[in-house]
């Protein structure tokens, strides 16, 4: 058994009025030393900043739980980058914690998904004192309507509009019935915005009502060191800064595929071949819309781009024209793409991707469809096509393209970062006018799925 940080069994409880008299909640657990001091910190603006399998999430529900506790007449808030990616982590982590130190709470479901504990009103119309709200930030907009007493923002560093978002969110912690109103943030730290707004002194000291803590991946006990290993053979220096140890990401300059070499990358022997799998990935935009057809590159476990179909039209068109090229292959079938693409029009009664299951079944293809139920984030999705074209510990290549997948191939040698981290779309294609980065999106979506990035697993307490 290794040594890990010093721990401790700090323990959440409250005691509320209900129905059937006076009772006492209470989680004992084992936590890792800078896990306990985020817990008990109570400066304005708090965030435990590390790398993946720190337990950010985890102490993240704990301090969630604390909160709810301590403000028993006010509503709490739990934001993320998308509502998918809220419900999968921050709402997971929070009823499974309930759930495993028997507390009972009642769960509503739909858009607005919320967890009521036991002194709140479960058949109150709207949110209440005991109701613990859970929201996305795709669109900060969207939780105008909320004031609440404290606020959870987890995976804040995948939330593409991360300073708006963060100023709508704080602009509703103003219930005035608290006990002690915090405002904590949960996240490896890709996002420049995170270093402007927590790195003000060093881990664990506050200054202007502002703290981080720092914790690396090997910080927690349970998390398995062989994968930590690999991840640290695998990545580049600056990234694993930020995904194992657990550091803030300076601002990123220059492209955003800099792995990328069409003399390692773009090969003619990067054909169709009948006899694997066909893997087809979308983006859903419509100046231009683009479909990526590759398959898998068995001789070193990799990925074949063999080629493209990228122009303006729509995604019925898009997939008539893929079916007239490749409609008659005979082997296994796969849809990748845009995990917004499941998601209904304004216009539409379809999606996306229920239009291509329309036709394809139309066809009799029967296909498998291969997309996120929410983004994984840009960052992984980029670390996942970068780490194919070359690794930056080993110099094999995993990824080739044919040369006639032109726009592919421009975008992974144009696209550039942007002031904030972000993937700048507004750049334009010198040769069509089209704006870029929709191609290489669509390449990245199959990369993703078929070679992710696997975070170190924890081993169960």
């Amino acid at each position: 058994m290794r040594d890990g940080p010093a721990t401790r069994q700090p323990e959440s409880s409250t005691q509320s009025r209900t129905k059937s008299g006076t009772v006492r909640f209470a989680i004992r657990e084992r936590l890792t030393s800078t896990q306990s001091l985020f817990l008990e910190n109570r400066t304005r603006n708090a965030a435990f900043i590390g790398g993946w399998g720190a337990g950010k999430s985890h102490v993240g529900a704990r301090k969630a739980f604390w909160l709810t506790c301590i403000n028993r007449k006010s509503v709490g808030l739990v934001c993320g980058p998308s509502l998918g990616q809220v419900m999968d982590t921050s709402y997971a982590h929070f009823t499974s914690l309930l759930e495993k130190h028997g507390i009972p709470y009642t769960s509503k479901g739909g858009n607005r998904p919320a967890v009521i504990l036991p002194w709140g009103d479960p058949k109150a119309k709207k949110p209440g004192p005991g109701w613990v709200c859970f929201r996305s930030l795709d669109k900060p907009g969207s939780i105008k309507g909320i004031t609440a007493g404290w606020l959870w923002i987890d995976e804040a560093g995948a939330i593409p509009k991360l300073e708006e978002g963060w100023q709508v969110a704080t602009s509703r912690v103003r219930c005035p019935d608290v006990v002690f109103k915090q405002t904590v943030v949960t996240s490896t730290a890709e996002a420049p915005f995170l270093e402007e707004r927590f790195n003000v002194g060093p881990p664990g000291v506050e200054k202007d009502r502002t703290i981080y803590f720092k914790a690396s991946s090997a910080d927690n006990p349970t998390a398995d060191l062989d994968d930590i290993r690999d991840w640290l053979r695998d990545m580049p220096p600056h990234l694993a800064a930020v995904y194992i140890f657990g550091g803030f990401l300076p601002p990123q300059t220059g492209l955003v595929y800099d792995t990328f070499d069409s003399a390692h990358n773009v090969k003619e022997e990067a054909v169709y071949s009948p006899h694997l799998p066909l893997w087809v990935s979308f983006d859903f935009g419509l100046r231009p819309h683009s479909c990526i057809i590759a398959q898998p590159w068995p001789e070193v476990n990799g990925i074949s781009y063999i080629d493209e179909q990228v122009f303006p039209c729509t995604t019925p068109e898009a997939i008539k024209y893929w079916y007239q090229c490749y409609g008659g292959h005979k082997g296994e079938i796969a849809i990748y793409g845009d995990p917004a693409g499941q998601w209904y029009g304004s216009n539409s009664k379809t999606s996306n991707y229920d239009a291509i299951r329309d036709f394809l079944r139309s066809k009799g293809i029967s296909a498998k469809y291969r997309y996120r139920g929410h983004d994984p984030g840009q960052g992984r999705r980029v670390l996942a096509q970068n780490r194919l074209f070359r690794s930056a510990a080993t110099g094999k290549v995993r990824a080739r393209a044919n040369p006639r997948c032109k726009n592919l191939i421009y975008d992974w040698e144009h696209v550039p970062w942007t002031e904030t981290n972000e993937i700048d779309k507004k750049v334009v294609n010198k040769r069509t006018g089209w704006t870029m980065s929709h191609a290489s999106d669509a390449g990245c979506y199959v990369a993703e799925w078929e070679f992710p990035i696997i975070r170190p697993s924890v081993r169960k307490r």
